[in-house]
Formats: C-alpha cells, structure tokens, sequence
C-alpha cells in the first residue's frame, strides 16, 4: 500500500509542478511524499524527497530548513526533521541544478526606431515552463531567476 501511495504523490506532485509550480499546494505534496517514503522503509528514497521537499520550499519561501520545519516539517517525526539539517547543503543543493548556456546573438538594428540591439539567448533543461521564468532588468544588470536554475 505504501508503495502505490507513493506512486500517488509522484503523480499529484507532477501534475501540481506542471500547472502551479512551487505553489504552496505543490510544497505540501512533496511533504506527504517525504513522509510516505519514510514509512516505506527505503532510506535513499526518503532522503531525495527530502532534498526535493527542501529545494521546493527554498524556491518557493526562500530560507532553509527553518522555514522548511515551520511550513511543513513540523508534522515530521523528530529523526526524519533532524535529518533535514544533514542533507540541506550547498553540495546537495548543486545536485540538483540545472546548467544554464548563455549566448550572444549577432548585432542588429531596429528598423522601426533605428536602435542597435543584440539577443542574449539564456538555455537550460531546468526551464520548465516559461511563466516560472522570473526576469528582472534593474539599471546595467539583468537578473533571471527559475526553480532549479
């Protein structure tokens, strides 16, 4: 039984990244997964979904494993909300991201105004949808920021 509610959560969790990805509704699935798993018996399986838990909450609220343990990791058994503190670490965390290329297109001019401009074409596998895309032009910098990334 556990091993098909697993399955579940695997399919409300993509179906949920899909459509609101990083919302608190997908948070809360990839919660019950980390539990699930837990109660399966299966160690390493347990722990990548509490790295995939930690990672969703970190894009999703920003912070760690304290606002981690205040939004879901309070329902957690005492070891398995220990163990958040052991995995939550900048070489885990680089696990999981994404390359990102970035390349420059030739020069052009705009007919319309006459400007010159150039295309900055910014690829990775870890652009999943573009609407999680978050792009940021502030003075002489340009900021993109994307689950994963």
């Amino acid at each position: 039984r556990l091993e098909e509610s697993a399955a579940r959560w695997r399919r409300a969790e993509r179906a949920a990244r899909s459509v609101v990805p990083f919302s608190n509704i997908h948070v809360r699935l990839l919660a019950e997964l980390v539990l699930t798993e837990a109660q399966h018996g299966n160690p390493s399986v347990a722990e990548e979904a509490l790295v995939e838990s930690l990672q969703a909450t970190r894009v999703a609220y920003g912070g760690g494993v304290g606002v981690w343990h205040l939004l879901v990791g309070f329902r957690f058994p005492d070891s398995l909300a220990a163990k958040a503190g052991c995995v939550e670490n900048p070489e885990s965390e680089q696990r999981f991201r994404q390359k990102v290329a970035c390349m420059w297109g030739p020069e052009a001019v705009d007919v319309t105004s006459g400007l010159k401009f150039v295309e900055l074409r910014i690829c990775s596998s870890g652009f999943e949808q573009s609407t999680a895309i978050n792009l940021t032009a502030c003075g002489s910098h340009l900021q993109v920021k994307a689950p994963g990334v």
